[in-house]
């Protein structure tokens, strides 16, 4: 019984779970099972939002069963993602907000960093200009500690074209997972830094 329960419990997951609430003509996206709340960007597209109107927020699960989710997802619970446009009808690059629970593999933050920044080396070896716009620094992010860096890269379009993309990386360590909050845009033509900040000030983490 306990193995089906699981089952079904990673059937939700897989499809992503949030509730959706509105306060002031504000809306916020809000997972009560990882503790986080923040403002959603108005007009953004949540993926996957018809596949998950019925909430199982009301589904509690132990630590054992988040870490079991999680390694047998690979490491990484997609827990949300929103678009600035439809991705079925917008060709080419588009901003994102993507939040996902990944698997800690530190005992502290300070080898929290350590990993995060060898990590983060690795991607040399995948774009060759990639640059490290802002260096890895621990932040407060709703009175928690939290790893930002930011970085820029670029590639080449089905166009032939060349599109520089930045990414800012917000990693908050929670026990045996960590919360992974990445932001990618595309300035100057698409420069969301204004949006991405009023969603880190408005993050609510329990």
């Amino acid at each position: 019984m306990a193995f089906k329960k699981l089952q079904l419990l990673l059937l939700f997951l897989a499809i992503l779970f949030c509730n959706g609430q509105r306060l002031s003509g504000q809306t916020f996206f809000e997972n009560k099972q990882f503790g986080i709340k923040f403002l959603r960007p108005e007009n953004w597209i949540l993926n996957g939002e018809d596949a998950i109107k019925n909430s199982i927020d009301n589904i509690k699960l132990t630590e054992a069963q988040i870490m079991a989710i999680v390694n047998s997802r690979k490491g990484i619970i997609s827990l949300c993602a929103l678009s600035k446009y439809d991705p079925a009808n917008t060709p080419g690059i588009i901003p994102t907000i993507k939040i996902t629970i990944r698997k800690n593999p530190a005992a502290d933050f300070e080898e929290f960093r350590k990993i995060m920044i060898a990590s983060t080396e690795r991607l040399k070896t995948i774009f060759d200009d990639f640059e490290l716009t802002e260096k890895h620094k621990k932040i407060q992010a709703s009175k928690k500690d939290c790893l930002y860096y930011s970085c820029r890269y670029s590639f080449k379009g089905s166009d032939s074209g060349k599109t520089t993309i930045r990414t800012k990386c917000y990693d908050i360590p929670s026990h045996d997972y960590y919360i992974s909050i990445t932001l990618m845009d595309s300035p100057p033509a698409e420069d969301c830094t204004q949006i991405f900040d009023q969603l880190i000030k408005s993050l609510l983490l329990q």
